[in-house]
């Protein structure tokens, strides 16, 4: 009910109530435990967000999808919504933030994956991040990690 109002509210451009009735239908679905309909409804709240520019919001409604799907035990449907927290918040320049979702994919991947080529492209962006971020120390850091798991 209160994400059917939260769709009538988007429709009408009442953006901000949208996202407070989107984000109480979340909780109320995880509150009754339906984890699968909160984490949907917190994936539409952050599509809302990034439609009104609002990328640290929308990437924060993304993660709070990827740690509902992880609690339920289901690490390869976090994938997606990682990915699109980690390219809306690239798009914002929220390279904080980039940091900490790509620790959070390297951690994913290695949970889930048998190919380390994801392992290894995750760790190469977050080389490139700190470079751009003009942290070397810490760019060599990872490098380094990298190279003695080789």
């Amino acid at each position: 009910m209160l994400e059917s109002a939260a769709a009538c509210a988007k429709d009408s451009n009442q953006i901000e109530r949208a996202i407070e009735l989107f984000k109480s239908a979340a909780h109320n679905f995880q509150e009754h435990g339906d984890q699968n309909s909160a984490s949907t409804t917190y994936s539409k709240a952050g599509g809302v967000l990034l439609s009104i520019g609002k990328h640290f919001e929308s990437v924060e409604m993304y993660l709070e999808t990827v740690d509902i799907i992880c609690l339920e035990g289901k690490p390869k449907e976090a994938k997606q919504p990682l990915e699109k927290a980690l390219s809306v918040a690239v798009k914002g320049h929220l390279f904080d933030k980039v940091t900490e979702i790509l620790e959070r994919q390297k951690a994913l991947f290695a949970e889930i994956s048998t190919q380390p080529h994801n392992i290894n492209k995750t760790i190469l962006m977050q080389i490139v991040i700190e470079l751009h971020l003009g942290d070397l120390v810490s760019a060599e850091r990872i490098f380094e990690a990298q190279s003695m798991l080789v």
